[in-house]
C-alpha cells in the first residue's frame, strides 16, 4: 500500500496507466497561446489517479521565453517584501486540459483563452515536481481571471467540476 496522498501523478509514475486508444498522445507537441506565440512543449500529463483522468498538461516551456530574464514579482506574505516567482530551473508549467484544443493534422496544442502575457506572468515550477493543490488554484486562478472558491483548501472532485476540466477534443486551428 503506498503512502503517496498526491492529488496528481505525472503518466510516466504510472507503470499501470497509459493514453487510451482513442486519444492521441500530445507529448512532444508545442503549445501555442492565443497570440500565436509558441509557449513550448508538451513533456506529459498530470494525471488524477482517483478519477482516472488527465487534468493537466505539464509543458516545458520554450527557452526564448525563460531567457527574457522576465522574473515576475509577487507580494511576499508579510504584503510589503516582494520576491521572484520564477527562479533558476523553473521551465514547466501546468494548464488545465479543458483550456486547450488539439490540431491533430500539425500536432499542435492551442491555447485560445490564454494569452502570451499571461503565459509570461505564470508562476512556473520544475520539471517532475509534485504539484501541489495551491499551485492547481493558483494556476487555474491566474488562467482564467476569476476566483475558484478555494483559496486556502485542498482540492476535491468539486473543484474539477468546472469548464476548464472539461476537455472536449476537436481538430483544426
Amino acid at each position: 500500500m503506498s503512502n503517496d496522498k498526491r492529488n496528481l501523478h505525472y503518466l510516466h509514475e504510472l507503470s499501470k496507466y497509459e493514453v487510451a486508444n482513442d486519444d492521441p498522445d500530445v507529448r512532444g507537441w508545442d503549445l501555442v497561446d492565443g497570440d500565436g506565440r509558441h509557449i513550448g512543449k508538451v513533456d506529459n500529463f498530470l494525471v488524477s489517479k482517483d478519477a482516472m483522468r488527465v487534468r493537466y498538461l505539464d509543458v516545458e516551456i520554450d527557452k526564448k521565453i525563460i531567457d527574457k530574464e522576465h522574473k515576475p514579482l509577487k507580494t511576499g506574505k508579510t504584503g510589503g517584501t516582494h520576491e521572484y516567482i520564477n527562479q533558476e530551473g523553473d521551465n514547466h508549467l501546468i494548464v488545465p486540459i479543458g483550456m486547450v484544443r488539439l490540431d491533430n493534422e500539425h500536432k499542435e496544442v492551442y491555447t485560445d483563452k490564454i494569452d502570451s502575457n499571461t503565459f509570461d506572468t505564470t508562476e512556473r515550477v520544475e520539471k517532475n515536481k509534485a504539484i501541489d493543490p495551491a499551485y492547481e488554484v493558483y494556476v487555474v486562478e491566474h488562467f482564467t481571471g476569476s476566483e475558484t472558491g478555494y483559496r486556502n483548501k485542498v482540492t476535491d472532485a468539486a473543484f474539477y467540476d468546472r469548464d476548464v476540466f472539461r476537455h472536449q477534443q476537436y481538430q483544426g486551428r
